[in-house]
């Protein structure tokens, strides 16, 4: 636990190390002129004579008031002003270097996302990723946004603790002594708070999954009541109830320890009041300095112990963020662009993938992979439900790297120095799509009356517009929203298209149009263009025909 709070507040100080001395060392000044008021009032206290209040000499008007010994009144003032303006900017300037750290490592998170293959994302699980950015990357920046507060309460602290030392050694003792045994004695609490905390973000992890399943396969719930009833108990409604058991814990744990925190300067002033002050001798003045200094002692004391389980719940989620990052993987490879020379098609020679279970156990196969798809030509991909089609379409897409053979664009070798290159030479639709609502339009006349043209011949005209480069809605039945993602590939306009099933959720019509229309029409542009079809009525469209069978290629026709 000690060293994932370090490295929260290592990281915090590496991103900005000179800001973070300077809002230290500012909040230390303002610490330390906190606990200084005390000594100040003390002293006028005891310099103060009754018989003085009328005295000339000791009253002077100011702002239009009688104000007694108005030199130390000022002196008092600019105190209280000074530690508003430094605790101010010391709070201000680490509340703006969280904000700023939040930012920095929200955007490291998508770098990293971004960047990761996809099978990696994919044994990871979607829902873990999403959870730790709404939930773990807010809670790690309001965590180290209580560091300023922290650094203050911790001088107010000493300081008070000093001036304690300086009215009686005895007195510090036991005030030393009981914030020692309070803050050891509230560390035990909050390890079962911590340990309640760390469930309850775990279940979290499981409810966002089974959140999105319940939303995603809504559909097949209502088909079937029993499955429902379970979904909901075991999936959703226990996870749920063990959330909330363990947070209630948690909080319960928290919230009455911190009150016993807000009581204990009491009950030190009751043992040195009723108890101590009767062994030995301690004017009326000092044991006044003393309670006051041990009632002004209970803000930082209960600052520092507020803290504790909010640091806490930021170091679980520090630590989860970390263990992600640790799980997500690096592609590897060459991200630049680089040309191609001229090609004519592409071809897999032995090309073998195997799936990998999170316990790196080796599971489905695909391969060996031969065949070859060139310009001008249609290519179907067909076979059975798991005989290796959406597998192929990911590594013609370079979305999933082959683990052996070879690969060619043309006459150059697909390795890790253009993988990503390929990549960009590749448009596709897959049966899991998404589609952004956002085009990379120039917003010329001419682009938008190309939109307004595909929209049109898809038959979308009437329900989507295209405003500041933004399609109107994307809220459309599944066989539109597919006409949507195929204009976005007409608009990027690459040598190699895929197309997953596209044709699996639209109407005869439009069926009749993809297969004998648009297909035709891309072929005739000579671009590679490959389909996972079902549909045995179009195949006389394909110039090939790959027929798979449990992660093999059966057979390749040839059209006559």
């Amino acid at each position: 636990m000690r060293s994932v709070k370090l490295g929260l507040f290592n990281t915090f100080v590496k991103y900005a190390p000179n800001r973070v001395f300077f809002s230290i060392l500012i909040g230390v000044i303002s610490g330390i002129l906190y606990a200084l008021l005390i000594p100040m009032i003390m002293a006028w206290l005891s310099d103060y004579d009754s018989s003085l209040v009328t005295s000339e000499s000791s009253v002077e008007m100011l702002l239009g008031y009688q104000v007694k010994n108005p030199t130390f009144a000022l002196w008092f003032l600019a105190t209280v002003v000074l530690i508003l303006v430094f605790k101010s900017i010391s709070e201000i300037v680490l509340v703006r270097i969280a904000s700023d750290l939040s930012h920095k490592l929200r955007e490291s998170f998508y770098t990293r996302i971004i960047s990761a293959p996809l099978e990696s994302l994919e044994n990871l699980g979607f829902s873990k990723i999403i959870a730790a950015i709404n939930l773990d990357i807010p809670r790690i920046a309001v965590g180290a946004a209580m560091y300023p507060t922290i650094i203050i309460s911790l001088v107010t602290l000493m300081g008070i603790l000093f001036f304690l030392l300086y009215l009686n050694v005895g007195i510090f003792k036991i005030v030393l002594m009981s914030v020692v045994v309070g803050i050891i004695f509230f560390q035990i609490p909050m390890m079962l708070a911590k340990s309640f905390f760390t469930r309850a973000r775990e279940l979290q992890d499981e409810i966002q999954v089974a959140t999105k399943s319940l939303v995603m396969g809504i559909q097949e719930l209502k088909l079937n009541q029993e499955k429902q009833k379970e979904f909901l108990k075991q999936c959703l409604k226990l996870p749920e109830q063990e959330f909330v058991v363990n947070e209630k814990k948690a909080n319960t744990v928290v919230t009455f320890f911190n009150n016993f925190g807000d009581l204990l300067s009491f009950l030190v002033i009751a043992v040195i009041c009723f108890v101590y002050a009767n062994y030995i001798s301690i004017s009326n003045a000092e044991l006044s300095a003393v309670v006051m200094a041990l009632l002004y002692i209970v803000g930082p004391i209960v600052v520092l112990l507020d803290s504790i389980p909010r640091l806490a719940m930021s170091t679980v989620s520090f630590r989860k963020v970390n263990q992600l990052k640790q799980l997500i993987d690096d592609e590897r490879f060459n991200l630049d662009v680089v040309p191609f020379t001229e090609w004519q098609g592409i071809e897999f020679k032995k090309v073998f993938y195997t799936y990998r279970t999170s316990d790196e156990e080796n599971g489905f196969v695909v391969g060996p992979i031969s065949f070859s798809a060139m310009k001008g030509q249609i290519t179907f991909i067909i076979g059975g439900n798991g005989s290796g089609k959406s597998t192929l379409s990911k590594l013609i897409t370079m979305l999933y790297l082959p683990d052996a053979g070879d690969i060619y664009f043309g006459e150059t070798r697909l390795t890790a120095n253009n993988f990503n290159s390929f990549r960009q030479m590749v448009t596709a639709v897959f049966t899991n799509f998404y589609l952004f609502d956002e085009l990379k339009l120039q917003k010329s006349l001419n682009d938008i009356e190309i939109v307004n043209s595909y929209l049109k011949e898809l038959h979308l005209d009437k329900k989507v517009t295209v405003v500041d480069g933004k399609f109107s809605t994307t809220s459309l039945s599944d066989g539109q929203r597919k006409r949507l993602a195929l204009l976005v590939t007409f608009l990027e306009d690459k040598p190699v298209y895929l197309f997953d099933e596209w044709a699996a959720d639209q109407d005869p019509t439009f069926k009749k149009v993809f297969y004998n229309n648009i297909l035709p029409s891309l072929k005739s542009k000579n671009k590679v263009v490959l389909v996972i079809s079902h549909d045995e009525v179009y195949f006389d469209v394909a110039d090939q025909i790959i027929v798979m069978d449990n992660g093999k290629i059966k057979s390749i026709n040839k059209a006559a």
